[in-house]
């Protein structure tokens, strides 16, 4: 609705405010208050006893005619003092309603404490993001009744706000993994251990994780369908995938082929990463440029026709704060009756009966300490993640014959449980540095909340990188891109974003301070390189048989000598990058930390290239594959092409 809304002051007499979505109207109310407040100081101020006209606006009256909008209420201001606090207690209030707009319990299904023996038709273990769909697709049949298993609770506020998705690991709802003790890996990491977050909450890791929307490229998926993994090709899954998706980047949705790739009005809102900094579009135009240069033109959608090239990036957002799937197909059905969910219950065991290996049910302790054991009538689900899902296989009976037997347990059906991890290895080690300053965004933490709960706007709207990337091809003439490269970008001597970056890491003081080195010189952007097709495998193992004991990990990263070569290959792609005449032009500078233990090398060869990548090796939190699929005739696999553990009904 349109409203004039007078303010008690000489310098702004009426305004017209036009909202457009009801959801706006305290960020509307937020800019009048503090337009108000700091434009109205001496004379301007109304005099005493002097009634000024508010104009109230209310949230059912938003999308009314202007007359139903505008209710008016005279108030007689006998102080100054009485306007100021008037205003003051309308922004708290509107601060409280701001905030409870961050997941609000009331968002997500109400906490179910299942009893002892209770029987269900589907148990669902793991509520992230697989688990969240299973139990909403389930529970479309209203005579299924369906329990969901969550080793976590609902959402945090701060999870919603895309900033602060580091500050979500080493915390209640991050399971805080560590991988490490590697020969010759993470000696640039504390401990020599690097951080493997998972989620532990309502959503998973879809709830702490980086938000970006990358689907993969075609040829995995009928990679495996090629493997004999049939109903998995490209062109079998594209169907969900537009199914799933409400995709709200006007940038797709403007290409030529959108309809074919990409969905509206499903339940997983997908938007474009805002350009929060517009001051560095001169710097973003100049490397797309010079990706040109490379062969890497500018692709509207990497979601689309081909994965390749320099792209803006998708992001699972809603209105600007994160998008999880608990958001997208929990809180759609939280009412649901047949819809039970059990939050804060660690699974223990997966119920199966030795005589005609049938899962039949699960045990857990709940939220109360209690040990409770539910039945399910027809199926039990595990989608506990990577490293939670072999966990409780093993626990439970099902996995290596002779890694059971070691702990004792007992050895219902062998399988390779646990092994054939993969992972998206990323690598830091090489900054860009040019000359240029910026202070587009608010320092004050308080100014930069305020103008993201008013505006979606500010840094806490982005996650500190620039929303492009680059998906690369190392090997010449083939369209299959194995990097894909990000990038961070830290002004010249902004210690406080660098180190907000860098603390994620859990990186040695003698690495940090190298960052610190050049950030002190000059504008840096960290590149952040991510292999999207390693040939490497690592291994999760059981270290006792105590279901509350983490797993060993062991990353395997760099055990296979193809992904070393492809990271060698990305080191030439981007020194070639830097002479293209676009970043010449701008004085751009690449940098290779110097690392103290790797100085036996000569800096910029290939021997010292390798040590960096083994001291500097970390995640994209991309850990999969340890239940493997495949068919009959796979040796390695734990699943069949329906996802049914082999040997177990």
């Amino acid at each position: 609705c349109s409203s004039s809304v007078p303010y008690p002051s000489k310098r702004f007499h009426s305004m017209s405010v036009t909202v457009c979505r009801s959801e706006h109207w305290w960020r509307m109310k937020f800019a009048i208050l503090f337009l108000v407040i700091f434009s109205s100081s001496g004379n301007s101020s109304p005099s005493s006893g002097e009634e000024t006209p508010i104009c109230k606006l209310n949230t059912q009256s938003m999308n009314e005619d202007e007359e139903s909008c505008a209710s008016r209420e005279t108030i007689s201001w006998t102080h100054t003092n009485d306007l100021v606090d008037h205003m003051i207690n309308d922004i708290q209030s509107l601060i409280k309603r701001a905030g409870d707009d961050l997941a609000n319990p009331r968002d997500y299904p109400a906490h179910y404490s299942a009893k002892d023996g209770e029987e269900f038709d589907f148990i669902v273990v793991g509520a992230g993001s697989a688990g969240s769909v299973v139990a909403n697709r389930l529970t479309e049949v209203e005579g299924w009744k369906v329990l969901l298993v969550e080793a976590g609770g609902n959402p945090t506020k701060t999870s919603e706000v895309p900033g602060l998705f580091g500050a979500l690991q080493n915390t209640g709802i991050d399971w805080q993994y560590r991988a490490g003790q590697e020969e010759n890996l993470f000696h640039g990491y504390i401990n020599n251990s690097s951080s493997w977050p998972r989620g532990k909450v309502l959503g998973g890791s879809s709830t702490i994780n980086y938000m970006n929307y990358v689907r993969g490229n075609p040829r995995d998926y009928d990679s495996w369908a090629a493997a004999g993994n049939e109903g998995w090709s490209y062109e079998n899954v594209l169907p969900y995938f537009r199914k799933s998706e409400d995709l709200r980047a006007q940038e797709v949705l403007a290409t030529k082929d959108v309809g074919k790739y990409h969905g509206t009005g499903g339940l997983l809102q997908v938007e474009s990463w805002a350009d929060a900094n517009n001051s560095l579009f001169g710097f973003m135009e100049g490397f797309k440029r010079a990706m040109e240069d490379m062969g890497h033109p500018f692709n509207p959608d990497c979601n689309g026709k081909s994965q390749s090239g320099f792209t803006k990036m998708q992001a699972t957002l809603r209105d600007g704060k994160r998008c999880s799937t608990a958001k997208a197909f929990l809180s759609s059905v939280k009412d649901r009756n047949n819809l039970k969910v059990t939050k804060h219950s660690l699974v223990t065991k997966i119920l199966i009966d030795k005589e005609s290996s049938t899962a039949y049910g699960v045990e857990f302790i709940n939220n109360e300490g209690e040990v409770i054991q539910v039945r399910a009538k027809k199926e039990v689900i595990l989608s506990a993640g990577s490293i939670n899902s072999p966990q409780l296989l093993m626990l439970s009976g099902v996995g290596p014959r002779q890694h059971l037997s070691d702990l004792g347990l007992p050895v219902i059906q062998d399988l390779p449980v646990g092994e054939n991890l993969q992972d998206h290895p990323m690598l830091l080690g090489l900054v860009l540095t040019f000359n240029y300053s910026t202070s587009t965004f608010p320092k004050s933490p308080v100014v930069s909340m305020l103008d993201f709960l008013m505006n979606r706007s500010s840094n806490l709207a982005e996650t500190g990188s620039i929303p492009y990337a680059c998906f690369i091809n190392t090997v010449k003439g083939v369209d299959y891109p194995d990097i894909e490269m990000y990038q961070i970008h830290i002004d010249k001597k902004d210690s406080q974003s660098l180190f907000s970056f860098l603390n994620t890491l859990n990186l040695k003081q003698s690495v940090v301070d190298e960052f610190v080195r050049i950030n002190e010189e000059a504008y840096t952007v960290i590149l952040l390189t991510t292999l999207l097709r390693p040939h490497s495998r690592g291994k999760i193992s059981l270290l006792n048989s105590d279901p509350k004991h983490y797993p060993k990990l062991s990353s395997g990263y760099l055990s296979d000598r193809r992904d070393i070569d492809t990271f060698l290959r990305f080191y030439d792609f981007i020194h070639n990058l830097i002479e293209t005449d676009a970043l010449k032009s701008m004085n751009v500078q690449l940098h290779e930390l110097s690392l103290p233990t790797c100085k036996i090398h000569k800096l910029q060869s290939p021997e010292y290239r390798e040590c960096s990548m083994r001291h500097l090796i970390s995640t994209t939190y991309h850990q999969s594959g340890t239940c493997k699929m495949g068919p009959l005739q796979d040796s390695g696999a734990v699943v069949d092409p329906t996802l049914k553990v082999r040997g177990i009904k």
